[in-house]
């Protein structure tokens, strides 16, 4: 098992948190509440760091949280897909999209409820050569 909240390799996220997961610096605001975020260059297919959301049992089971994700641009697509993945487990093979954004003007906030405990954006489609930000708020 891979050891989290080490970045860039991943992070944990607990309720409130917000974790950037695209972009840089890709950890949670400092004592300031500022950040210097700065868009990330994505391709086709690219993955981001993955996130664990804890469960709010401790080892006794995962229950549903929502997740809010965010979406922003330094540079704007012509185009683009990038699809919010889920999985129980940080392995590539077992992600799954559980939702996806097509809008290239950004994402104020999609809000999904699951039961998963990682997730990871990747990009199906890109059209242009966009920066992005993503940011997810865990509830």
């Amino acid at each position: 098992m891979p050891a989290y909240n080490t970045y860039p390799n991943s992070k944990t996220a607990y309720p409130g948190d917000i974790s950037i997961i695209v972009g840089y610096p890709a950890l949670p605001a400092g004592p300031s509440g500022t950040t210097t975020d700065q868009a990330e260059a994505v391709l086709v297919n690219y993955k981001s760091i993955p996130f664990c959301v804890p469960s709010a049992f401790g080892d006794k089971g995962y229950t549903q949280r929502q997740i809010t994700w965010q979406v922003a641009y330094g540079t704007a697509p012509s185009s683009i897909t990038l699809n919010l993945q889920g999985s129980i487990n940080d392995v590539d093979a077992e992600y799954q999209i559980i939702d996806s954004s097509s809008n290239i003007a950004g994402e104020p906030g999609r809000t999904i409820s699951s039961n998963f405990r990682f997730f990871r954006v990747q990009a199906a489609a890109v059209g242009g050569s966009p920066t992005v930000i993503v940011r997810i708020i865990c509830m």
